[in-house]
């Protein structure tokens, strides 16, 4: 049974010199779950007003899923966070939104 349809964003602070490195660790995360997760979404987005020189730029991770972010899903999303290299300046911070009018969130689990 499907999961009321839900998102999970993902944000925090890359240091600008770790990006180059960054970037294809969370790539390569993302293509991981997508292969196991048929219809999943998994999108990296970048903050556009970080614009100062040499200061950290905040990342957003986007996640959807047809049947919603079911427990099975959260915990593989959350082992592939846990392996990733640590070239973060700040936590990961989870936020959960449902659409508007939906029967019941997806369990929280991050």
């Amino acid at each position: 049974m499907a999961s009321a349809r839900s998102a999970w964003f993902v944000y925090y602070r890359v240091d600008t010199q770790a990006q180059d490195a960054w970037l294809p660790a969370v790539d390569a995360m993302q293509a991981a779950l997508r292969r196991r997760w048929p219809g999943l979404v998994a999108r990296l987005m970048c903050r556009t007003d970080d614009a100062q020189a040499g200061a950290p730029v905040t990342w957003m991770e986007v996640y959807e899923h047809p049947d919603g972010m079911l427990p099975a899903l959260q915990a593989d999303l959350l082992a592939e966070v846990n392996r990733l290299p640590l070239h973060l300046t700040g936590p990961r911070h989870t936020e959960r939104f449902s659409e508007r009018g939906a029967a019941a969130p997806d369990s929280p689990a991050a």
